[in-house]
C-alpha cells in the first residue's frame, strides 16, 4: 500500500487524528497524513511498517534504540545519585562535627581526678573511609542490571509499544535506585554504630583505669548514655533524609515493590537465595504468579506454585526457590506482618485507614468513583475510594460498596447489602485473636443479582469474585478470597466461608453453610439447611449435615425413621 511517504505500509490498524492537506484513506491508503497520534520522527515513516504494532507512538524495539535507552537510563541515575550521595556526605561530615563539639564538653571535665579523652581524629577517619567507600555505591550497584543481557532489561526493552516501554524501563531503573539507597541507609546505620564503638572504647578504657585504682565515677555512665543517644539521633536524622530520597522517587513509580532482605530485615525473618528478589505480590500459594511472594503452608505448596520467591516455616524442600523463613509460632501472623509492611511501602492500598467521602444526590462517594452509563444510585448510598460501577446498574438505597471494588454491567444489588467490606481475616497472635481487614478487592462481574441484606468480603490475599449472571439471595454471608463462578444461585442465608471456589451453574439452597478451602464443581447441587465441609464433584446432588449424595441420604433418613418408629 503506497502512502506518498516513502515505502510505509499501513495495514491493520486504525486511523485517527490524521492530520494534513490531503487525507485520502481508502482501503488502508494513506496519503500525506500523520496516521493516529504517530509523529514521523518517532515512527521513521520511510521505509516503515506500521502494523502489528499499533499506531501511534510506536515501533520494533532494535538494538540501537536498547542502547540508547540505557545509556539515558544511566546518566538519570547519575544525577540522582549525585544528588543523594551529596546531601549524605554533606549531612555526615556536619554529624561528625557536631559530634566532636558534642564530646568535647565532657573532656574538660574530670572523672574522679582522671581525664577523659576521646580519639576525636579516629571519629574523622572512619568519616573519611566512609565516604571514600560508598562515593559512586548507588550508580555501580544499580549500572550491574542496566546491561543489555540483564535478563528483566531484555523483556522490557523488548515491548513494541514505544510509551509503554519507556514508562516500564524507567520504573526498573527508579526501582533499582531506590534498592540501592536503602543498601545505603544500611551502610550509614553501620557508620555510626563504628563512631558509637569508638566512643565507647574511649570510656571503657577511663573506666578501666579507674577500676584499676579502686575508683568508681556515676558521671562516666551518664556520659556513656548520652552520647549513645545523641548518636543514634544522628543516624536517625540522616537515614530519615536518605528516606525521603526514596520516597520521592517510590511516588513516580507505577508499579511498587519490595526485596526479599527488605522484608527480612524489617521483620527479622531469614532469606534463602536470592534475597535481591523484587516482590510485587504477597498471594496464596496455588495463585501466586512470578512476580509474587507465594504463601505455602506445606511443601506440597511449595512444589505446586508458580512463584520463585516463597513465605514459608523452616523446612527443607528440593527446590531452586528463594525462600523467606519466619520464626514466628503463628505462622499467620507472620504472613499478616509481610501484609502490613507491604501496605505501608505502598504496594497495596489501607483498607483500614479512614477516608473522605463527598455527597452528592443524597450518597456518599469516595476519590476516584467511576460510575458508567445509565447507572442508578439510590439515596443512601455509600461508596469508598477507587470503585468502578459499570453501565446499567441498580444500587438501592441503603447498601454500601467498600473501597477498590469493581462492578460490571447491569448488576442489581437490593437494599442493605454490602460489597467490598473488609474482610474478617482472624488468626491468633500471643494468645489473642486479632484481625485483618485483607490488601484484595470484590470483583462483580455482568449481571449478577445481589438480594437485601447480603454481606461479600473483600479478599485477604487475593479477590473475591461472583461470575457473571450469578443470582445470589438475600442474607447471604460470603467470605474473604471466595471464587464464584457463571450463572449460579445462591439462595437465602447460605454462608460461604473462606477461600471457597464453586464452579460454573452451581445451586446452592437455603441455609447450607459451605467450610473453608473447599471445591464444588460445576453445576453441583447443595440442598437446604446442607453443611458441606468436603469437596464436591461436579455436578453431584448432595444434601444433610454430612453433605452426603442426596438418594444415600433419603435412605438414611428412611431407615432411622423405622428405627424410631419401632422403638
Amino acid at each position: 500500500m503506497g502512502s506518498g511517504r516513502g515505502n510505509c505500509c499501513v495495514g491493520n490498524c486504525s486511523v485517527g487524528n490524521s492530520v494534513g492537506k490531503k487525507n485520502n484513506v481508502r482501503n488502508g491508503n494513506v496519503a500525506n497524513c500523520c496516521v493516529g497520534d504517530c509523529s514521523v520522527g518517532d515512527c521513521g515513516v520511510a521505509n516503515c511498517c506500521v502494523g502489528d504494532y499499533g499506531v501511534g507512538n510506536t515501533s520494533a524495539p532494535t538494538e540501537s534504540n536498547n542502547t540508547d535507552e540505557i545509556s539515558n537510563a544511566k546518566i538519570r541515575i547519575q544525577e540522582m545519585a549525585q544528588t543523594t550521595e551529596d546531601d549524605l556526605f554533606s549531612l555526615v561530615n556536619q554529624s561528625t562535627a557536631e559530634l566532636k563539639d558534642f564530646l568535647n564538653q565532657f573532656a574538660v571535665e574530670k572523672y574522679e581526678e582522671e581525664e577523659l579523652k576521646f580519639d576525636l581524629e579516629n571519629l574523622n577517619t572512619i568519616e573519611k573511609k566512609f565516604i571514600a567507600e560508598l562515593s559512586g555505591f548507588i550508580v555501580a550497584k544499580v549500572e550491574r542490571r542496566l546491561i543489555p543481557e540483564d535478563k528483566e532489561v531484555v523483556v522490557i526493552l523488548g515491548e513494541p509499544n514505544n510509551a509503554k516501554r519507556r514508562k516500564n524501563f524507567e520504573a526498573f531503573y527508579e526501582r533499582l535506585f531506590c534498592n540501592a539507597v536503602k543498601d545505603l541507609i544500611s551502610k550509614t546505620a553501620t557508620f555510626f554504630q563504628v563512631q558509637s564503638e569508638s566512643i565507647d572504647k574511649d570510656i571503657s578504657a577511663l573506666e578501666k583505669n579507674l577500676e584499676d585504682k579502686g575508683k568508681h565515677s556515676d558521671k562516666l555512665v551518664d556520659v556513656h548514655e548520652l552520647t549513645k543517644q545523641f548518636v543514634e539521633d544522628k543516624k536517625n536524622s540522616v537515614c530519615d533524609v536518605l528516606k525521603a530520597h526514596i520516597n520521592q522517587v517510590k511516588e513516580m513509580i507505577p508499579v511498587k515493590s519490595i526485596r526479599l532482605q527488605d522484608i527480612a530485615a524489617e521483620l527479622d525473618f531469614t532469606t534463602a537465595g536470592d534475597d535481591e528478589a523484587e516482590i510485587f505480590s504477597l498471594k496464596y500459594a496455588h495463585e501466586a504468579d512470578e512476580n509474587s511472594l507465594a504463601i505455602a503452608y506445606s511443601e506440597k505448596d511449595i512444589l505446586m506454585t508458580k512463584a520463585q520467591n516463597v513465605l514459608t516455616k523452616p523446612r527443607l524442600v528440593p527446590v531452586q526457590k528463594n525462600f523467606l523463613y519466619c520464626d514466628f509460632k503463628e505462622f499467620n501472623a507472620a504472613i499478616i506482618k509481610v501484609a502490613r509492611l507491604m501496605i505501608a511501602e505502598g504496594i497495596y492500598p489501607d483498607y483500614e485507614k479512614n477516608f473522605e467521602q463527598t455527597a452528592r444526590d443524597n450518597s456518599m462517594f469516595g476519590a476516584n468513583v467511576e460510575i458508567g452509563e445509565g447507572t442508578i444510585i439510590a439515596p443512601f448510598v455509600s461508596i469508598g475510594e477507587n470503585v468502578k460501577l459499570g453501565k446499567n446498574c441498580r444500587i438501592d438505597s441503603g447498601v454500601f460498596i467498600g473501597s477498590g471494588s469493581r462492578i460490571g454491567d447491569n448488576v442489581k444489588i437490593l437494599s442493605g447489602s454490602r460489597v467490598g467490606v473488609n474482610c474478617h481475616y482472624h488468626y491468633d497472635f500471643d494468645g489473642k485473636q486479632k484481625s485483618f481487614c485483607g490488601v484484595g478487592r470484590t470483583i462483580i462481574k455482568d449481571g449478577v443479582e445481589i438480594g437485601a441484606n447480603t454481606v461479600i468480603q473483600r479478599g485477604t490475599f487475593s479477590d473475591t469474585v461472583i461470575g457473571a449472571g450469578t443470582i445470589i439471595g438475600n442474607l447471604v454471608e460470603i467470605a474473604h478470597d471466595v471464587k464464584i463462578g457463571a450463572d449460579c444461585l445462591i439462595v437465602s442465608q447460605v454462608g460461604i466461608a473462606g477461600n471457597v471456589t464453586i464452579g460454573d451453574r452451581v445451586q446452592i439452597f437455603g441455609q447450607s453453610g459451605i467450610k473453608d478451602w473447599v471445591t464444588i464443581g460445576e453445576g453441583a447441587i447443595i440442598l437446604s439447611k446442607s453443611g458441606v465441609t468436603k469437596n464436591i464433584r461436579a455436578g453431584q446432588k448432595v444434601s444433610g449435615m454430612f453433605s452426603r449424595e442426596h438418594k444415600d441420604e433419603l435412605r438414611r433418613l428412611a431407615k432411622l425413621k423405622k428405627i424410631i418408629k419401632e422403638e
